[in-house]
C-alpha cells in the first residue's frame, strides 16, 4: 500500500458530501451516517474510503472544529503555518503575533493508523524565563538574568500523550495549541504539531506451503486489519 496524504476534500467533495448529510445535520445525524457508511465500507474492504469517512467525521463531530471548517475550509487543517504575523490553529484564529510551530514526526505502523493507538512524546522547546519574565535582565535592569543568561527564554521539557484516532493517515497532523516555543516579542506561543509518519507501506503475510498445496492450490483464512477474509490461491 503506497504512502498517502490527507484527503483533499476541498478540491472536490466537502465533508458533508462525504458523509452524505446536509450542512444543518445534527450530531445524531452525523453519527448515524458515519456508522452506516463505515459498515458498508468495511464490507467492501476499501481502506482509503474508510480513512476519508473517519477524517470527515472527526472534524464535523467536534463543534469547535466544525465551526472553523465552515468558516475557513479544509485547508486550515492542512497547513502548518499562515505566516509570522498571523496566528492560526484549531483553537483560535487571530492577527496577534505568535511564535513559530514546532513540528514533530511520529512514526506509526499501518495497523496503528487503522486501529488507533496512543503514544507518549517528549520534547524540549523555548519558554519564557520565569525569573526575568522575558526581559533577560535582573530586577534592577543592571545585569543579565542568572537563569536564562540574558536569552529571555529557557529550554523546558514537555511530555504529551498523542492519541492517534482510528482511520487517521500518513501525513495527518495532530495539533497541540500553545505547546510549542515561546518568544518575548510574540503574544501567543507556537503550536506543537505532531505529523504522523507511516513506517511500513504494505501488509505482509507469510505462510509455509506443503508441496501438495503449492502444486494444487489451497484455501486459508487470512486475518486482516478489519475482519477475517477467505482467499483462494491457485498456482
Amino acid at each position: 500500500m503506497s504512502s498517502r496524504r490527507a484527503p483533499k476534500t476541498s478540491d472536490s467533495r466537502n465533508y458533508y458530501e462525504i458523509l452524505q448529510v446536509p450542512k444543518d445535520a445534527s450530531q445524531d445525524d452525523l453519527k448515524k451516517a458515519y456508522r452506516k457508511l463505515t459498515a458498508m465500507n468495511l464490507h467492501h474492504g476499501d481502506l482509503e474510503k474508510f480513512i476519508e469517512l473517519a477524517y470527515a467525521y472527526e472534524v464535523l463531530s467536534d463543534p469547535e472544529k466544525r465551526g472553523i471548517y465552515e468558516k475557513f475550509g479544509e485547508d486550515l487543517y492542512g497547513k502548518e503555518r499562515y505566516g509570522k504575523d498571523r496566528c492560526c490553529n484549531v483553537n483560535r484564529y487571530s492577527d496577534e503575533p505568535c511564535c513559530f510551530d514546532l513540528i514533530y514526526h511520529l512514526e506509526v505502523s499501518l495497523e496503528e493508523l487503522y486501529k488507533g493507538t496512543s503514544k507518549k512524546v517528549s520534547f524540549k522547546r523555548d519558554r519564557i524565563c520565569s525569573k526575568c519574565k522575558g526581559t533577560g535582565k535582573s530586577k534592577d535592569q543592571r545585569y543579565c538574568c542568572q537563569k536564562c543568561k540574558g536569552d529571555k527564554v529557557v529550554k523546558k521539557e514537555k511530555t504529551l500523550l498523542v492519541h492517534v484516532k482510528k482511520g487517521m493517515q500518513n501525513g495527518q497532523r495532530i495539533i497541540f495549541a500553545g505547546e510549542g516555543p515561546q518568544a518575548p516579542e510574540d503574544t501567543i506561543a507556537g503550536n506543537f504539531v505532531c505529523v504522523l509518519k507511516q513506517k511500513d507501506q504494505d501488509l505482509i503475510s507469510e505462510r509455509t506451503l506443503p508441496s501438495a498445496e503449492a502444486h494444487h492450490g489451497f484455501k486459508f483464512v487470512l486475518k486482516h486489519l478489519y475482519n477475517r477474509t477467505k482467499l483462494h490461491f491457485k498456482f
